[in-house]
């Protein structure tokens, strides 16, 4: 559901799925947290996004690095925070 709100930019009710989600698997994964780095940076909280995505970041590297799914949401991800090679915030560039 989550992702479904998402793609319609209905950002509220898709944080509000990945919450519920998160708290009955236990916290969630790269999958949840992708998303809610888009989220939080589509809502202008860009300290936040970039929290989230760096927590992805680090739990895909470490348990699902050729995850070709979460490939492709980590690559939507740097696009919408804007994040580049250099691994700049996106924060400072506000």
């Amino acid at each position: 559901m989550g992702i479904a709100h998402f793609r319609l930019g209905d950002w509220k009710s898709s944080r509000d799925a990945f919450d519920k989600s998160m708290s009955l698997r236990g916290g969630g994964d790269s999958h949840d947290w992708f998303f809610l780095a888009m989220i939080h940076h589509h809502e202008g909280d860009r300290g936040e996004a970039r929290k989230w995505y760096d927590r992805a970041v680090q739990w895909m590297e470490k348990h699902q690095p050729n995850n070709e799914e979460l490939r492709r949401f980590r690559a939507e991800a740097e696009e919408i925070l804007k994040i580049n090679d250099d691994n700049s915030n996106p924060a400072d560039s506000k």
